[in-house]
Formats: structure tokens, sequence, C-alpha cells
């Protein structure tokens, strides 16, 4: 178990980052080259305790899920190791616009997420988390349910320091 403490984590930008586990009493975790992968706040009915595993995966094209949609490049895979279906955080997951922008331009992707920072009162409430239960390794083969996410647009911001747009929301599992 390792516990880190960075005040300003680089953003992922590695195809995969590989796995980090922490004290779920830390909030930021980044992998071994320090770049950030989450931030996870104990929170809820049954806040999340233990350690947690956490993995972000970076590919190079936008891809297609099972039914056809296309989904950001950049998703996660985090699992607590004390009560995974049930523990309750507070969840900030890390995007670039860069991310946001080849979603955008990507074939059938519906609705735009927002095109630059100034852009995020008018396409940010288009953004949704899914999140899948069970296991596996990509959006297409996970075993378990799927569970849409809409987080509330005050919790969708640009974090023009860093570059980034930081979603924040609530989670159980």
């Amino acid at each position: 178990n390792a516990t880190l403490t960075i005040a300003a984590p680089e953003e992922a930008s590695a195809t995969t980052s590989g796995t980090k586990v922490i004290s779920a009493t830390n909030t930021i975790i980044s992998d071994a080259s320090c770049n950030l992968i989450a931030a996870v706040i104990p929170s809820g009915a049954a806040p999340v305790s233990g350690n947690v595993s956490a993995t972000v995966t970076i590919t190079s094209t936008v891809q297609t899920s099972a039914n056809g949609s296309p989904y950001v490049q950049r998703h996660y895979d985090i699992v607590p190791s004390t009560n995974a279906s049930t523990a309750t955080a507070t969840l900030t997951l890390y995007f670039t616009q860069a991310e946001f922008t080849a979603y955008n331009a990507a074939p059938n992707h519906g609705t735009n997420l927002p095109v630059d920072a100034a852009d995020a009162a008018n396409n940010k409430s288009n953004l949704r988390v899914f999140q899948f239960r069970g296991t596996g390794t990509n959006p297409n083969n996970y075993t378990g349910t799927r569970l849409e996410i809409d987080p509330a647009d005050n919790l969708i911001i640009w974090n023009g320091t860093y570059a980034r747009w930081e979603i924040t929301f609530s989670i159980t599992g």
C-alpha cells in the first residue's frame, strides 16, 4: 500500500497508466509517474474505506461501444477492496479538451460535449458517465449491469490552471 500526496499532479497522458492502490483516506490517486487518475473522497451512507485500486486507460482514438455509440478516449476502473458493490464516495474524473474534441468529431456521437472552456454553459449538460459493474477491461465487455450517471452541471468544471475538465459526482460501488 502506498500513501501519496501530490499538490499539483500531472494529467495522465500514457495509453494505459497502470494501476495504483492507495488508502481511501487519500483523495488523489495518481500513477507511479505522478500522472493524475482520479480523486476519491469517502462520503455518503457507506463511505469507502481500505484500499482503492484505480486504472485509467487512454486509447489513441475514440472507441465505439457494443451499441454503436462512441465514448471518450479515457475510461477508468476504480475498485474499492472493501465492500466493492456498496461503498460510497464522491469521485472526480479528469479529461482533456482534446478528448472532448475528438469525441465531438466522431461519427454518430450524438450531442456535443463542450467545444472549449468558454462553451461550458452550452454543452456540459450533455455529458454522461456510465458505471459498469462486474469485471471487464473496457466498456464493451463488463459482466455486470450499466448505470448512467448525469453529473450536476455545476460540478463539471474547466480548470484553467491545469487545462482539464473535472467531473465530480457521487457514486456507489
